[in-house]
């Protein structure tokens, strides 16, 4: 059972109750036929695998045992079998998927197909914390993960969900914790090669007679081991993945009779007759026949028309089949290093991902687009890059110090499949550019042109620095520390592409007031849109932002009771623009004008805009045996957290 609370300053609450069995929490696998145990320099040995184990779950190195556990929800997965880890997650927890149709996780305009945002106990990805050794590894412009597990280096993942300590970060619904793989001490390594394909997948529903063909190529290696004085321990792996995915596209397309102005029975009304027949009320005449004269409809309509493709199934909706290819390239190359002594410990750790994905159109010869069936009519091309130096040592009392620094960017760029077509020369409609056919969405119908907000530019950076203590004592396990985030954000993309949208609706054909009339197509064979929508940014924007937290927290034993506290401060300003090109609402006037901007007039430099400097947010979890013979552990948790959202929605001002 959990209920979500919200309140004003972007302020997100989790309660959680949850009764489950304590050996549920974190299990181990069964004792394979021949064990073997790779060791992890970095912690304890890891649980063996046996064949055919999409992953094994094992005790958590970072938790305590699963009676004392006060999170609702906790794991640690190895991957094995599974190229795509986070799968793994919701096979022992609560955790799903992020939306796959959605425009901010999955296979729309600002992903390249990865879906590697996750939900967790009703909160989306973006209100979720990931980790990358212990660095976060969240990227700005979406907040979700940057560097995705690999097979080849990810050494487990570590789930927290439900109540999420004050140690990890910003989550309301869960953290993710990745860790990768060290040398060892002795030297090892693997080279593998794996081929798929569809010949063995069953038929789509939605599929004809021919299935659409698939196949993926992966292929890497990865070796690690000790140096000649082995006090220090390397591992490098890499990966290729070429892959081919067969869609199948159902869409709805007006008939030939259509085209021709012949909507049989659909009621048409003429949009030029309208007349006030009485005080707000208004009527149309009817088209003849329900036909509009070919005479009526301008030539930029006719050539419209013409990119939809006649229908090839017997219905008057969803009418056509399509079966494209949707092509996804990637590269990874991941090196570590770490270096032990008796009271010191020194890692470093370099990532390198490259991903492009050939999105192709839902109808054939021409740009049209659906993200709900993974087609967007674009080439997407993104790259990430992740590096971090870390260093944990023993000091006085007892206490181990832990001192990390990291940097990680993303560029992602897309661009139309039909780009560098003369849309204006294509369609007769002036003013239109070079980057493709503009995006034109009937209510009803398939949506032409490429998804939006394509062709865009888009970099992010994060700079982290981030001191941690920590001390064990018979009935104390405190720890505290700060961290420091330092993210940009540049370039151009904006919420209705330089392309331009029209939107047609069956508004101006219907009669005003009367539903079942009308047809967006026929709204755009007489040449009315309903709206037309168009940005240019002419200069990309320079978001700058920081984030400023401190936490402290403490578990420890109230006789059977075992209680974990915590508390998390943050200081997160409004972002700010490199050259102060940031504007906002005018509330203090009586006639609302957008004239606040940044740093001039006595308006501050975050364009009018403030923010909570008392952002303390608690944290409490508590576990309680039930009486034996009962192996039931009682749970209950109280988190909250301060976020003030991805730069999607944070940036307007700029934009």
């Amino acid at each position: 059972m959990s209920v979500v609370r919200r309140k004003a300053r972007l302020r997100k609450a989790l309660f959680a109750a949850v009764l489950s069995s304590a050996a549920a929490l974190c299990q181990t696998p069964q004792k394979p036929d021949n064990p073997t145990q790779p060791s992890s320099p970095n912690g304890p040995p890891v649980a063996a695998c046996r064949p055919g184990m999409s992953v094994c779950v094992k005790p958590c190195a970072l938790m305590p045992p699963a009676p004392d556990q006060t999170l609702p929800g906790v794991l640690c997965a190895i991957p094995f079998s599974s190229s795509d880890s986070f799968t793994a997650l919701h096979l022992f927890s609560e955790v799903t998927r992020g939306a796959e149709g959605g425009e901010l996780e999955g296979y729309g305009p600002y992903s390249t197909g990865l879906r590697l945002g996750i939900n967790s106990y009703g909160q989306r990805s973006q209100a979720n914390t990931f980790q990358l050794d212990g660095a976060p590894n969240n990227e700005p412009w979406l907040r979700g993960p940057i560097i995705p597990p690999s097979r080849q280096s990810a050494e487990c993942l570590c789930l927290a969900a439900g109540q999420v300590p004050a140690s990890l970060g910003p989550a309301a619904g869960a953290a993710v914790d990745v860790r990768t793989r060290s040398g060892g001490p002795t030297w090892h390594g693997a080279v593998f090669y794996r081929q798929g394909n569809s010949a063995l997948n069953a038929r789509n529903f939605f599929d004809g007679a021919d299935k659409p063909p698939s196949s993926s190529h992966q292929s890497g290696f990865s070796a690690g081991g000790p140096l000649r004085s082995h006090s220090w321990h390397v591992f490098a792996s890499a990966e290729l993945d070429r892959s081919r995915q067969g869609l199948t596209v159902i869409s709805t397309v007006p008939s030939a009779l259509q085209k021709l102005g012949d909507f049989g029975a659909r009621p048409l009304y003429d949009p030029l007759t309208i007349q006030e027949i009485r005080p707000v009320e208004f009527l149309r005449q009817p088209f003849p026949a329900n036909r509009i004269p070919l005479s009526r409809i301008p030539e930029p309509s006719r050539r419209l028309a013409a990119l939809f493709p006649a229908p090839n199934l017997p219905s008057a909706f969803h009418n056509f089949r399509h079966t494209p290819s949707r092509l996804t390239n990637s590269d990874r190359v991941d090196l570590s290093a770490d270096h032990s002594l008796s009271a010191l410990s020194l890692a470093a750790r370099a990532t390198w991902l490259r991903r492009s994905l050939d999105s192709p159109s839902a109808l054939p010869n021409t740009a049209a687009s659906d993200i709900d069936q993974h087609a967007n009519a674009a080439l997407t091309r993104s790259s990430a890059f992740s590096t971090l130096l870390a260093a944990t040592w023993r000091g006085a009392h007892d206490l181990v110090h832990s001192l990390r620094a990291s940097h990680s960017f993303t560029t992602l760029r897309s661009s139309a499949s039909d780009s560098g077509l003369d849309a204006s020369a294509a369609l007769a409609i002036p003013g239109l550019g070079f980057e493709g056919i503009p995006v034109f969405r009937l209510t009803g119908y398939a949506q032409l042109g490429a998804a939006s907000p394509a062709p865009f530019r888009l970099r992010t950076s994060t700079w982290h620095l981030e001191y941690t203590a920590s001390r064990d004592t018979p009935s104390h396990s405190w720890s505290f520390g700060a961290q420091i985030l330092r993210h940009a954000a540049r370039g151009n993309a904006v919420e209705w592409p330089v392309r331009g949208v029209f939107l047609f609706t069956p508004d101006y054909t219907s009669q005003p007031g009367m539903d079942g009339t009308g047809d967006a197509f026929a709204s755009l064979l007489t040449g009315y849109p309903s709206e037309i929508r168009r940005d240019v940014q002419f200069q990309p924007y320079r978001l700058r932002g920081w984030e400023w937290s401190a936490f402290a927290q403490d578990r420890f034993r109230l006789g059977p009771v075992t209680i974990d506290a915590g508390l998390r401060y943050s200081l997160l300003p409004p972002l700010t623009e490199a050259a102060g090109r940031l504007v906002n609402f005018n509330h203090n006037r009586e006639a609302l004008a957008v004239d606040w901007f940044a740093a001039r007039n006595g308006v501050n430099r975050y364009a009018g805009a403030g923010y909570n400097r008392r952002a303390f947010a608690p944290r409490l979890g508590f576990a309680l045996p039930l009486p034996r013979p009962s192996a039931t552990v009682l749970r209950g948790s109280f988190s909250q957290m301060f976020d003030t959202g991805p730069y999607l929605f944070r940036g307007l001002l700029a934009r």
